[in-house]
């Protein structure tokens, strides 16, 4: 999943121990496991990463892994998959939507597959905010535990105990002068699933109690279903403003702009919010948002992208079983994409169980989208 991007620097390490409590489903043939925790500092106010990696996977059916923290310096935020499980089951603490984050002093991240994961890289990645009232200068510790691995000797597990530390800096200076709707995305940018993703409904229906699944998504649309499942951390561009845009999405609008995550129209300084978007823009804004790492994509068997400009934003997609094609190997890029197909691909992000029931009447129960309408229909 997406490596969260901010404004961190002088890169200090952290305190990282190790340790497997239980582990069964014996894999003989593992060659021994790695498992640390990757380097980390921030100023007052930042968003910060930490990032629990695993190299020499032997393959992994379960694992649940705890950080430990000062929480009168840290504040958890958020977790999600690394590349290593991509969007597989991830449960962690920091979603139950009764838990006060600022109380928190330990986090935890539990991934449960029904096969093994095999690829070594990123397994969680952990986001904290480093509270205001932090004195530059100062340091922090992290403790991090592995508590359960599955299919993994234990012998197999190198356990890692490495002194390092969270270091709090001077805040870096941002400079957003050139960072306009028509640009490339700015790198200065924290993107994250909000607390409970899973079970929100984000995705409106109509006026008139129809929610219109087989019909072609705006662009006002596709913003408004990820501005509710997504925290976009970023200062706004106040100089970002199209003249065409609905009162009711201005700032949704600007957020994502500012974020290069949707551009407007320099011609004419509009963003034409009524206008329907293709397959293979959906599958750009994806990327943009989860940071897939696109230029590694490699072909996924589409017959019909091979010169398509969208081709390894179609593929790094396909290749995270977020789209599939169609019938006879094609993807139909430019085709619009569905309101039901924006719901389905969005709720493999967050993983949400399928619906059993939905208000809308013009939603078929024999549809192969129900479930998915159901899940998210709001």
């Amino acid at each position: 999943m997406k490596r969260t991007k901010y404004s961190i620097k002088a890169f200090s390490a952290i305190l990282a121990t190790i340790f497997c409590l239980s582990c069964f489903s014996v894999f003989a043939s593992a060659a021994g496991a790695s498992i640390f925790i990757e380097n980390t500092s921030g100023a007052p106010g930042e968003l910060v990463e930490v990032v629990v990696n695993i190299q020499n996977n032997p393959g992994i059916a379960k694992m649940t892994v705890e950080l430990s923290f000062d929480k009168n310096i840290l504040t958890p935020v958020s977790v999600k998959a690394g590349s290593a499980i991509s969007y597989k089951t991830i449960d962690s603490n920091i979603d139950v939507a009764s838990v006060n984050l600022a109380t928190l002093s330990t986090v935890t991240a539990s991934y449960s597959g029904i096969t093994n994961v095999t690829r070594s890289g990123d397994f969680f990645v952990f986001t904290f905010k480093v509270k205001e009232n932090a004195k530059v200068g100062e340091t922090t510790f992290i403790t991090a535990k592995c508590k359960e691995a599955s299919n993994i000797k234990l012998e197999n597990i190198s356990v890692l105990t490495e002194l390092a530390k969270v270091d709090i800096v001077l805040p870096q200076s941002n400079n957003t002068d050139d960072d306009k709707a028509d640009t490339t995305p700015v790198k200065d940018v924290g993107i994250y699933l909000k607390r409970g993703y899973s079970k929100i409904k984000y995705m409106p229906g109509y006026s008139d109690g129809t929610f219109r699944p087989e019909q072609n998504a705006t662009r006002y649309e596709v913003v408004e279903a990820l501005y509710n499942l997504f925290d976009i951390d970023i200062k706004v561009d106040p100089s970002v403003a199209f003249k065409d845009v609905n009162t009711k999405y201005v700032a949704m609008v600007r957020l994502f702009a500012s974020a290069g995550i949707v551009n407007g129209y320099p011609s004419d300084n509009t963003f034409r919010g009524e206008k329907t978007i293709t397959r293979a823009e959906f599958c750009k804004i994806i990327c943009i948002m989860l940071d897939l790492e696109v230029s590694r994509a490699r072909d996924q068997g589409f017959d019909d992208i091979s010169k398509h400009w969208a081709k390894d934003f179609i593929n790094a997609c396909a290749k995270e079983g977020l789209v599939q094609g169609k019938s006879e190997g094609r993807f139909d890029p430019d085709s619009e994409i569905k309101r039901c197909e924006v719901v389905t691909i969005l709720n493999r992000i967050t993983r949400a169980k399928a619906g059993e029931t939905c208000a809308y009447s013009d939603v078929d129960p024999n549809a192969w989208y129900f479930g998915a309408v159901a899940a998210a229909a709001k």
